[in-house]
């Protein structure tokens, strides 16, 4: 059973809310989408704990992922849609996912749009100016929690389909996580 139309977007059922009941291009990714090499250069250079990490493994790891996906047939369209690939650096700090984002993650990302953009501004806005510190937490429904624990010990090398479930409201979102089956491996 296919999980995903002819461009890679989640086929809704009645049990899940969309804008629409077909995608719209009103949210549409239309910027070209970096290189392998580009992203692994830029993960490696404001990561500096995946030094260990090679291209050729990286690229391995991606391609056997997409024969991964493509022999899928619930998830093979979903490489009709833009994807993005992504290396995430092993969480050896074990921190909270608050402190992670906050402390971390978004002074990364501020430095490398200012390296790709030093015409413009980035600015992280957060609601009341709370500390993000301890102030988050994983939904269930999200199956997020089983990629912190893998993070916790592991590189992770994967693709981001930003696409895949625009238009569906956020708790449709939430619960396509609960109803997807589970991608081994």
């Amino acid at each position: 059973m296919q999980l995903f139309n002819e461009i890679g977007w989640r086929i809704p059922s009645s049990m899940h809310r969309t804008y629409s009941p077909k995608k719209t291009n009103y949210y549409k990714l239309n910027e070209a989408i970096n290189t392998d090499k580009k992203v692994f250069l830029n993960s490696k250079k404001f990561f500096p704990s995946l030094e260990e990490v090679s291209f050729d493994s990286f690229l391995s790891s991606l391609s056997s992922l997409k024969k991964k996906i493509s022999a899928n047939k619930a998830y093979q369209n979903l490489l009709n849609s833009p994807f993005y690939p992504f290396i995430t650096p092993k969480n050896n700090n074990k921190v909270d996912i608050g402190e992670q984002l906050e402390n971390y993650l978004l002074p990364i990302v501020s430095k490398a749009f200012n390296d790709e953009f030093p015409d413009f501004h980035f600015k992280k806005t957060i609601q009341n100016n709370k500390s993000l510190v301890n102030n988050l937490s994983v939904s269930k429904l999200s199956r997020y929690q089983k990629l912190i624990d893998l993070n916790n010990n592991n590189n992770i090398c994967g693709f981001y389909f930003p696409e895949a479930l625009s238009g569906f409201d956020i708790p449709s979102q939430k619960k396509q996580m609960e109803d997807l089956p589970f991608f081994e491996n």
